[in-house]
């Protein structure tokens, strides 16, 4: 995280997908995780990536969303917004 604060997203963008390989122990911080993969890769200009990473996201934790300040981001706001409503039948179905 230090690294994404630091906006070493490269480095930051690595450490997050080597904790997600090496399986984070809780879902909800492996939904962090692509949280933040995401939005490395929609400021990457890589909106297929940053869809998927949202994708894992939800997957991880179907209760998972963004705080206020980044649903607002215009970047990935809207993005996150489109996968989180293209999930919602996904999940009613279950």
């Amino acid at each position: 995280m230090k690294a994404y604060e630091d906006g070493d997203y490269k480095t930051a963008a690595r450490h997050l997908q080597a904790a997600v390989n090496f399986g984070l122990p809780v879902a909800s911080e492996r939904a962090t995780a692509h949280k933040y993969l995401a939005f490395v890769s929609c400021t990457s200009r890589e909106p297929r990536v940053c869809r998927d990473e949202f994708r894992k996201a939800l997957a991880e934790d179907a209760a998972f969303d963004l705080t206020a300040a980044e649903a607002g981001h215009p970047i990935w706001g809207p993005v996150f917004r489109a996968v989180k409503a293209e999930a919602a039948p996904k999940a009613k179905g279950k």
